[in-house]
């Protein structure tokens, strides 16, 4: 049997000595289609140091506290809070109640970006060059119609699920050759070989291949990451709370390079820079913010967005611990694998196992084991049938991709 136990936040709170007390919520914060997360936390929970935890990190983030508010068409916060950084604060203090500030994430900004109204007199003219990457934003549905526009776009495919090893991805990552050591060649990493992988893999395997990749780009990422990029605004540095991510669209990829490992590394690692560029996010955000925000607005049953890649597009997430269930046609969901039953969770910075999961067509789905499979033997595909070699001693079975 659930029980409910209320904890009291920690005094006095991030904001209490302010003089503003409440936040205003621009559009990019107000995505509110309900999805459902999960925190893992791989043990029996103590119940009392788990209450002490989240009333210290309540006062660190006190938007978790607070409610959301509607005056008109603009939307305040008396608190409104990204749950990264304060679930990264949470696992922190309940393992050590005291730790101290250089073992939790930045200390919160509260700061909030307005943006110009996009078709107003003295805003520069944006549909032509930013309204092609957000198809998105700018078309949203009643909840009943979004539903049938995946249905429909949903027919005829499979949910299938991969586990690829640290191992295999380091392959990837010597298959690109020599890269990155000249002034003007893109630092390529891991994740980059390792997303390339999987739209060269999709597109050995379709008859009609994916030529856009769309990125969901954390553009809050540390400035030592972003190649010729020494500063962030203010409400694009890592320490600012609300939505750090953005649903980034490519160009095409050349004809030659749908299948090549390094060029669509070298276009994806390009495409993620831009989407961390000052000039770039102001006016990106200031016509995705007005979509958002109109779509919020939309009266009591409200309008939603559809991410589900169009025809000759694929989607990808960086790998993250951040688990969600939902995932759609071609879009390839990632996540820093569990660790087997019974094993130890790898620690900080040691390279980790990946979950990928998306909906393939049918009648490729097949055709994607195959090629997988003949260039990784290591992965695991949980299709029943589909398991890497077994040494001597091991389990037949191999391990559960989710357990």
């Amino acid at each position: 049997m659930s029980e409910t136990i209320l904890v009291s936040i920690q005094r006095p709170t991030a904001l209490e000595n302010k003089t503003v007390q409440s936040i205003s919520v621009p559009g990019q914060d107000l995505w509110l289609n309900a999805v459902t997360n999960v925190h893992i936390i791989p043990t029996k929970v103590n119940v009392e140091r788990f209450k002490a935890a989240v009333a210290r990190a309540a006062a660190r983030y006190p938007p978790v506290a607070g409610r959301l508010i509607r005056e008109g068409d603009e939307w305040r916060a008396s608190d409104a809070k990204a749950m990264l950084d304060f679930t990264l604060a949470l696992s922190a203090l309940y393992e050590d109640l005291d730790a101290p500030e250089s073992n939790l994430p930045l200390a919160p900004s509260f700061y909030r970006h307005v943006y110009p109204h996009p078709y107003s007199p003295s805003c520069p003219s944006l549909s032509d060059g930013y309204l092609w990457r957000m198809p998105h934003l700018a078309q949203d549905y009643q909840l009943s119609k979004l539903m049938g526009v995946y249905s429909k776009g949903e027919e005829s495919t499979e949910l299938l699920r991969l586990r690829f090893t640290a191992k295999s991805m380091e392959r990837m990552f010597a298959a690109l050759g020599p890269h990155g050591t000249e002034e003007n060649e893109l630092k390529l990493n891991v994740h980059d070989a390792f997303t390339a992988y999987l739209v060269a893999a999709l597109n050995k395997s379709l008859e009609n291949p994916v030529r856009r990749v769309i990125n969901i780009v954390g553009y809050r990422a540390p400035p030592k990451f972003v190649k010729n990029l020494t500063s962030f605004a203010p409400w694009a540095h890592p320490a600012a709370q609300g939505n750090g991510m953005l649903a980034m669209i490519s160009d095409p990829l050349a004809e030659a390079d749908l299948q090549e490992l390094l060029p669509i590394a070298r276009h994806i690692r390009a495409h993620i820079n831009l989407a961390r560029d000052p000039e770039f996010l102001e006016r990106f955000f200031t016509l995705g913010s007005f979509f958002m925000a109109k779509s919020a607005n939309a009266g009591q049953e409200g309008r939603y967005h559809c991410f589900m890649p169009d025809e000759g597009d694929t989607t990808l997430n960086s790998k993250s611990r951040f688990h969600t269930a939902w995932t759609t046609k071609n879009y390839f969901r990632i996540f820093i694998a569990n660790p087997p039953s019974g094993g130890d969770t790898p620690s900080k910075g040691t390279p980790q196992d990946a979950d990928v999961s998306f909906l393939i067509l049918s009648a490729f789905k097949e055709k994607f084991i195959s090629i997988v499979k003949h260039d990784h033997e290591d992965v695991i595909v949980d299709d029943g049938g589909y398991h890497p070699k077994v040494a001597e001693g091991e389990s037949k079975e191999g391990p559960q991709l989710y357990h």
